[in-house]
Parts: structure tokens; C-alpha cells; sequence
């Protein structure tokens, strides 16, 4: 939860059910001034892209150089190379909320060169930089345009939901309420309906015995 000086921390695991092949984890931190929102993180295993910072927890124990590699059917939770490997990268960017409402616009570094992609699936690239802007018409949608690696064009639509919320608007009229089968007036009161029973019921005088 981010407080007044403090940013908030995230932590994430990537592909950690998975075949392992896109496997990876991360920790970042974002903190918001007016109308900016900073974050800032550091990335092991697919995450660290190329990066070439040595992984700080190796100072803490060797079992964190080396990274065991991805299960080709998957299902497994590959503890033992959580936060593993030589080396990390670093990632960040910067959202900027515009006097418009609902249209942001981001800036981000991404360290991953995608040459070398698993599969041999190379991908252009010619800049870590990303750029683009998003645009929330209303709480339940998302547009979005931005510009990847330098060279990539690329537009989504996504529709987000919040349990708290009422949620998507609805066109047509609301249902008509709940209308009971009996009438108030006429509904049987329990106390009126056992009422009658004790007048059917012969006084218990009748069964006393009387001597002479």
C-alpha cells in the first residue's frame, strides 16, 4: 500500500505453472506524484530481459546463480529457480494523467533486446523504449496505442471490471420488482390459525375422574 512517502511494492511470478519457458519474477515499486505515477523494478529470468547486472542475492548464497531451465509439459512449480541467475535487469517507466479525462499517456524502458527469444521467435527491435497513451471513456473499458521496440505499432481494446463497482451500464430497463402470490390482506396470520385449535379440543375437566 503506498503512504505518503512510501512507494507501494509488488511482487510477481511469470509463467510459474507453465512450461517455464517464459518463466520469471520481479519486484517493483511505484509511487505516485500528482499527476505523474513513477515505478521502477527489478526483473529475474524472462523478466531480466538482457540485463547484465549481477543478481544481488548471490551474495547471500551461491544457489542463486544458477537457473534451472523450463519442463516441456508443464504443471510444475519450479521453486528451486525463484529469483535465480547471473544476472537481472532493470525496468521503469513514468504515467502521466492528462488534463483530459480518463486519457493517460506512459513512457517506459524495457530491458529485453528479443534476440533471444525461446523458440527461435526473434523480434525486430530497435529501442528499449515504449510509448503510448490509454483512454478510459468509461470505468469498464480500456483503448489503447502505443509504439514498441522502436519499430512496432500496436492498439487493444480491454474491458476491466470492479466487483465494487456496478459495472457495465445497461441498456435496457430494469426487471419489474418481486411481487408476492398473496395479497397483504389476505395473507394467513399464524397466530389467527392456531387460535382455533384449543376451541376443537375437549376441556380437560371432562377427563377427571370424580369419587363418591
Amino acid at each position: 500500500h503506498e503512504s505518503r512517502y512510501l512507494p507501494a511494492l509488488a511482487v510477481g511470478l511469470q509463467d510459474t505453472l507453465g512450461t517455464g519457458v517464459f518463466a520469471g519474477e520481479y519486484v517493483v515499486a511505484s509511487k505516485r506524484y500528482y499527476d505523474f505515477d513513477f515505478s521502477f523494478g527489478m526483473g529475474w529470468g524472462y523478466s531480466a530481459g538482457d540485463g547484465e547486472i549481477k543478481n544481488p542475492l548471490t551474495f547471500l548464497s551461491d544457489t542463486f546463480r544458477s537457473r534451472s531451465g523450463g519442463n516441456v509439459q508443464g504443471g510444475t512449480v519450479p521453486y528451486s529457480a525463484w529469483f535465480s541467475g547471473e544476472t537481472v535487469g532493470l525496468f521503469g517507466g513514468i504515467e502521466y494523467t492528462t488534463p483530459l479525462r480518463g486519457l493517460t499517456l506512459k513512457l517506459e524502458y524495457d530491458p529485453n533486446e528479443y534476440s533471444n527469444e525461446p523458440l527461435g521467435n526473434s523480434l525486430d527491435w530497435q529501442s528499449s523504449w515504449n510509448i503510448g497513451l490509454n483512454y478510459r471513456p468509461f470505468q469498464w473499458i480500456d483503448l489503447s496505442f502505443a509504439l514498441e521496440r522502436g519499430r512496432q505499432f500496436m492498439w487493444r481494446v480491454s474491458m476491466r471490471s470492479d466487483l465494487g463497482l456496478p459495472g457495465i451500464s445497461k441498456l435496457a430497463p430494469p426487471p419489474p420488482p418481486l411481487r408476492s402470490p398473496w395479497p397483504s390482506s389476505r395473507l394467513p396470520h399464524p397466530t389467527r390459525r392456531m387460535s382455533r385449535w384449543p376451541s376443537r379440543c375437549p376441556s380437560p375437566r371432562r377427563w377427571t375422574s370424580s369419587t363418591a
